[in-house]
């Protein structure tokens, strides 16, 4: 099962995962209570998932893998090129993603 890393900010979450002088994609989401984020995967690009505040259903290769609901701080997972992923918002919150290149996304739903 993946779970989630806990960091103290987005200040920790950077400087631990990021390298210097690396370009990245950076999207921020805001979602509602109940919207999803529909099962899909990148080709060619892996990327983290950033949860800020709220709280969300983490789904990875079909599968629920952890409720995450950061209280202080962030929590972070990394996923894999090729991987399937989805996202389910329990609450209104918001993400971030940090993608290592632009990618094309391709869903399955």
């Amino acid at each position: 099962m993946m779970k989630a890393t806990k960091y103290k900010n987005m200040r920790e979450f950077l400087r631990k995962n990021l390298n210097n002088r690396q370009e990245y994609v950076i999207v921020k989401y805001d979602y509602q209570a109940g919207q999803k984020v529909r099962a899909h995967y990148h080709l060619d690009a892996g990327h983290w998932i950033v949860f800020a505040f709220g709280k969300f259903e983490f789904h990875y290769d079909k599968k629920l893998q952890e409720i995450v609901e950061p209280v202080e701080g962030v929590s972070a997972v990394y996923i894999k090129p090729d991987h399937v992923h989805k996202v389910v918002c329990l609450t209104d919150g918001c993400y971030f993603v940090v993608r290592e290149s632009k990618t094309e996304t391709i869903y399955l739903e």
